[in-house]
């Protein structure tokens, strides 16, 4: 606002109060909205002064012009569907050059070309001084979720397969519900992240971490809907009334492996997506062969102890547990399908590991 203010003042303005209110008004969180805002000021600003030359030259300065002129803006705003406040700025400018100018157009043509100089110091130092960064809230969200996907899917598959009494299972699934509920803040953050890339010179080197963001929030954001679904599982299998003693099984504790190797996976897959290094998918890889490795253990095994398991229901719930563990699966793997191969990544730096 200072700036603008000094600015007018050297083109010869004493008082450019209006453009330190455009420079005010301007100051959007991303470029784009600096730029959409200023230009609806600007849209106002001139409908305004219209508006104002209109009614002053029928109804001149008195207390009905005014009422009339604002009540028109206000009305002409909303009935043309006008985006924000155009309206708003309808009937202020009205107001202003009725009152201050008494309908004089020099007089709102000056205001104009100040709101503009003050929307143009708005932008520039949006784009060029201080430009917005939504990336580090972005990847302290996305570690939130990540943390809490890996957590709940070690505990719920835990809970599950080595508690009888399947202690946790409903603290488990609420705060898998939670992390869940964030998603659309996640994606918010994008897409401001996004819009203060594109316009935004000084930060146009950070497109491909914003990509990998991109693509690691719709992993993310698919692993806790398939680990909440685990954990709901988990949670009607503790509150149903089941007569059976738990144990005795094989089959279940090679879940508890998988789950522990996908959880390292998508802890790993984070640390890629952060630090952009493709020699971290290697870890990843590993981690998902360990998980098809365990599932594979678990459907030899089940098929042999189906033949002799007598409670229908525990087995209906396992066989659910392990679908969501191969849903899990095949969702890293397909992530991993577009990204470089390992053979052709140099090592992964020590820092990292």
């Amino acid at each position: 606002m200072g700036i603008a203010w000094w600015l007018a003042t050297l083109l010869g303005e004493e008082r450019p109060l209006f453009a330190a209110l455009g420079a005010l008004l301007g100051m959007e969180a991303t470029v784009a909205g600096s730029l959409r805002r200023t230009a609806l000021q600007v849209v106002g600003m001139l409908g305004g002064l219209l508006l104002a030359f209109v009614v002053g030259s029928v109804l001149g300065g008195g207390p009905a012009a005014i009422a009339l002129a604002v009540l028109l803006g206000l009305w002409l705003g909303r009935g043309i569907g006008s985006p924000d406040r155009i309206g708003v700025e309808l009937g202020v400018t009205t107001l202003v050059l009725v009152v201050f100018a008494a309908g004089d157009p020099s007089f709102g043509v000056t205001r104009v070309w100040e709101t503009l100089l003050g929307g143009f110091v708005a932008v520039s130092i949006n784009a060029l001084v201080i430009p917005p960064d939504y990336l580090g809230q972005v990847d302290d969200d996305l570690h939130d979720l990540v943390t809490a996907t890996a957590r709940g899917l070690r505990e719920a598959t835990r809970i599950f397969v080595e508690r009888p009494r399947h202690e946790g299972a409903d603290d488990t699934l609420e705060r898998l519900r939670g992390a869940r509920d964030h998603l659309p803040d996640i994606e918010s953050r994008l897409t401001l992240a996004g819009s203060a890339l594109r316009l935004s010179p000084l930060r146009r080197g950070r497109g491909p971490l914003l990509e990998r963001y991109r693509d690691a929030a719709r992993l993310f954001g698919r692993a806790v809907d398939h680990t909440t679904t685990l954990a709901r599982v988990v949670h009607e299998h503790a509150h149903r009334q089941h007569p059976w003693q738990h144990g005795g099984l094989a089959g279940p504790p090679h879940l508890v492996r998988a789950a522990e190797a996908i959880s390292l996976a998508l802890e790993r897959y984070e640390a890629y997506v952060r630090d952009g290094h493709p020699a971290l998918l290697g870890d990843v890889r590993r981690e998902l062969d360990r998980a098809r490795g365990a599932l594979a253990e678990f459907m030899t095994v089940a098929q042999v102890e189906r033949g002799v398991e007598a409670d229908v229901q525990r087995l209906v719930d396992i066989a659910a547990v392990a679908s969501e563990l191969e849903h899990l699966v095949a969702d890293l793997a397909h992530a991993l399908g577009g990204l470089l191969p390992l053979e052709q990544a140099p090592a992964a730096p020590a820092a990292a590991r």
